[in-house]
């Protein structure tokens, strides 16, 4: 069978070589899903006590463009075999008794998630690829030995058609575990002449050979349209949107279980290197090393090293993160970690969330809460096989990045055609609308203070001219720039206006043009219209004559008209508006004063009033901080922030942090939380509050366990709260039950809004 796997992958590159000249590319654009059947031939080593195999699975990979993607692997082999005869041992009678010892079948799963980075986008696509997981060996009628394995290797990806490629590749994958324990029961070490110390921990470390068919179930292809283009621009963009990323860490691992060896707590600092693919995906190397628990600066002889995927969810101040990774932790021979059992070396895996604060556009600030994932080493099958060790691990960081910051800029797709020169301010339909009504009324004050100066009308046009002056400061405003500087936008730029149903728009580019007079009308024809403006003429004629105060304005016949209409015309409608601002600044300047002033009223264009910013989906809008007290007995602090609402401002998306001291014990407790407002509680006023409720997921973790607690756990929670407008921000009281009152918080605090 092994030669014709060989065949097989031999055929598949020769068929991808003879059809990818007739595609562009082996991968699509944007976020795309993808599913990857496959088979592989495994070469264990000797002292993994197993002979060579295939191993049939695959995985749903998600992309992030061209370059990044992550998928999620199984594997699955059936009836491999045991062969203790290839382990090695130096006394000459324990490896007969080994070679003596009856093969047993062998099922394989291995499970994780894996890393791949394209290192091209043409036909033949080379890649890296590098994951951590669970590899699970099960014989039938005994316990199962669960072991965590780190895996690295490369391959290439050959194009198809369009959505399908096939890959080879090739990776080596290391874990740990006690064949022993694994595939032997104790009837089987009896009739062997052994028992279960002629056994110890292996570090076993095989080649795969693997080849499959991937087919993309989403994403863009170049071909498809334009659209694509927004995805390219943040994940594809390659070395120009590559940022080099060094970070600073310091952190601690509770171990739950005093067996695995290692002290609780662990502490770990080192530094992280790396760099972020666009603005949500990064990828780290890390090197940490252990501190002196107790706070001194004396670093241990431990450890780890390895690398991790960080994810961030939003391209704002602060942001959510999730972060997936494994390395290896490496003691030293002379490392004492002051428990009974001397703990070894062994890969190990992390995964978790966090929050990322941004400072300047260069320096953030980090803190996550992982599980740090170990194998708890087999002793027997019936007593102790090996198995996993979940302990929490907090880290707080200072993050350097280095390189064109995009982190968070939007920008505007670039046209296939013609590169963009200059980059786009910020895009949002309701600032558009904005922007767009200041124009209008920009055009419209300017047609009226040229009006105004050619009739001669020097107040009005001044009055208008300082409404004028508004709009235009509050234009620039909204654009984010000074009042003193120009805007530039690129050249084939244009700008759209909505269609008015009546009335005229000027608009004027470049510097402003003298005023000058009005050019004389031509002679009206429609004799309505000339009697309206005689009417027109004589008014301002008496207005700038000399009055006597006790004159008064004897209004003007209205003269029978020329000829009867059905409608009267916009003209007509303009005129008769002009007729009536005149006559009511003639009568208030003929009315008697008690001064010596005459006030007049002129009507004017109320300038629109400045309307906050939109803010963008998924953007920071406020913090809040609280205080409370919880059972078990401590006192908790925590931070909240505000990512805006959906469904019509319905619901409210919050991620929460809180620490609580006290009770001999320490509380982390990170949250996913969503709340409800209330209009009202039945037949109860409790104004100026306003009711809410919500329901939430997290993760809790205590650095002491209490009674029926475990030292890492997920909780679901109940909240019922209120809230009320003060000052700047809002008073909140709020009760949270979580595992249905398991754990229980009474806390009151303020929100800040930005």
């Amino acid at each position: 069978m092994k030669k014709y796997f060989w065949l097989i992958t031999l055929q598949a590159a020769l068929l991808a070589g003879v059809l990818n000249v007739t595609s562009a590319t082996a991968q699509v654009s944007g976020v795309s899903f993808s599913f990857s059947p496959a088979v592989e031939y495994i070469l264990f080593e000797d002292n993994a006590a197993l002979k060579p195999g295939y191993a049939f699975g695959g995985s749903l990979g998600l992309g992030f463009g061209q370059y990044i993607e992550l998928h999620a692997a199984y594997a699955l082999g059936e009836s491999h075999r045991t062969d203790f005869s290839r382990l090695s041992s130096g006394d000459l009678l324990l490896q007969r008794r080994l070679d003596a010892l009856e093969n047993h079948s062998i099922n394989m799963q291995r499970f994780g998630l894996t890393t791949k980075v394209n290192l091209s986008s043409t036909a033949v696509v080379p890649y890296l690829t590098a994951g951590t997981g669970v590899v699970r060996f099960t014989r039938s009628g005994l316990k199962a030995s669960d072991s965590v394995f780190l895996t690295g290797g490369g391959g290439f990806m050959f194009s198809v058609a369009n959505r399908y490629t096939l890959f080879a590749q090739a990776t080596h994958t290391g874990y740990r575990y006690n064949p022993g324990s694994a595939f032997l029961r104790g009837t089987d070490l009896i009739v062997g002449g052994l028992d279960s110390n002629n056994f110890s921990q292996q570090l076993v470390s095989n080649w795969h050979f693997g080849a499959g068919l991937k087919v993309y179930l989403g994403g863009r292809t170049y071909e498809s349209d334009d659209r694509s283009v927004l995805f390219l621009d943040e994940f594809n963009g390659g070395l120009r949107n590559l940022r080099w990323a060094f970070d600073a860490v310091y952190g601690q691992v509770f171990f739950n279980n005093e067996n695995i060896g290692f002290p609780s707590p662990l502490s770990l600092t080192g530094l992280q290197f790396g760099a972020d693919f666009g603005p949500f995906i990064g990828l780290r190397g890390f090197y940490w090393h252990g501190v002196d628990a107790d706070g001194g600066l004396r670093f241990d002889n431990i450890n780890a090293y390895g690398g991790e995927l960080r994810a961030t969810f939003f391209q704002t101040s602060v942001s959510p993160t999730l972060t997936l990774g494994g390395g290896y932790l490496n003691v030293h021979s002379n490392y004492r970690s002051g428990t009974l059992a001397q703990p070894k070396s062994q890969p190990f895996a992390t995964t978790g969330a966090g929050i990322e604060v941004e400072f300047t556009e260069q320096v953030s600030f980090t803190g996550d809460i992982r599980a740090f994932i170990l194998t708890q080493d087999g002793v027997d099958n019936q007593i102790s096989p090996s198995k996993l060790e979940l302990s929490p691990m907090f880290t707080l960081g200072v993050s350097y990045r280095i390189g064109q910051f995009r982190y968070r800029e939007r920008r505007q797709a670039p046209s296939r055609r013609e590169p963009v020169r200059t980059s786009r301010r910020f895009d949002d339909g309701q600032t558009e609308a904005q922007q767009q009504l200041l124009v209008m009324r920009e055009a419209a004050l300017s047609a009226e203070v040229a009006r105004a100066m050619a009739q001669g009308d020097t107040l009005t046009a001044r009055t208008l001219q300082l409404q004028l002056d508004q709009v235009r400061e509050s234009s620039l405003r909204l654009a984010g720039a000074p009042a003193h500087q120009t805007v530039r936008t690129p050249d084939n730029r244009m700008i759209s206006l909505p269609v008015l149903e009546e009335g005229e728009v000027y608009i004027r580019f470049g510097p402003p043009a003298p005023v000058a007079a009005a050019p004389a009308p031509a002679p009206p024809t429609d004799p309505a219209i000339r009697e309206l403006e005689r009417r027109i003429e004589q008014l301002t004629r008496e207005q700038t004559q000399p009055r006597d105060p006790e004159q008064r304005v004897t209004p003007l016949p209205t003269p029978p008209p020329a000829e009867a209409t059905p409608a009267a015309t916009p003209r007509e409608q303009a005129l008769e508006r002009r007729i009536a601002e005149l006559e009511l600044r003639l009568t208030q300047a003929a009315a008697p004063s008690d001064t010596s002033d005459v006030t007049r009223r002129i009507p004017t264009l109320q300038p629109l009033p400045d309307e906050e910013a939109a803010v963008r989906p998924g953007e920071l809008q406020g913090v809040a901080v609280h205080l409370g007290l919880a059972n078990p007995f401590q006192a908790t602090f925590g931070v909240r922030g505000d990512y805006g609402s959906l469904f019509g401002d319905r619901v409210e998306l919050i991620p929460e942090f809180i620490i609580g001291l006290g009770g001999s014990t320490r509380m982390y407790n990170i949250n996913a939380i969503t709340l409800i407002p209330l209009s009202r509680l039945p037949y109860i006023n409790i104004s100026p509050f306003s009711p809410y409720a919500g329901f939430g997921i997290g993760l809790k973790a205590f650095s002491n366990p209490p009674a029926n607690a475990s030292g890492i756990q997920f909780v679901w929670s109940a909240h019922f709260g209120a809230t009320t407008d003060l000052g700047p921000g809002q008073l909140f009281i709020e009760y949270t039950s979580q595992n249905l009152f398991s754990y229980n918080n009474l806390a009151a605090g303020y929100r800040f809004r930005f």
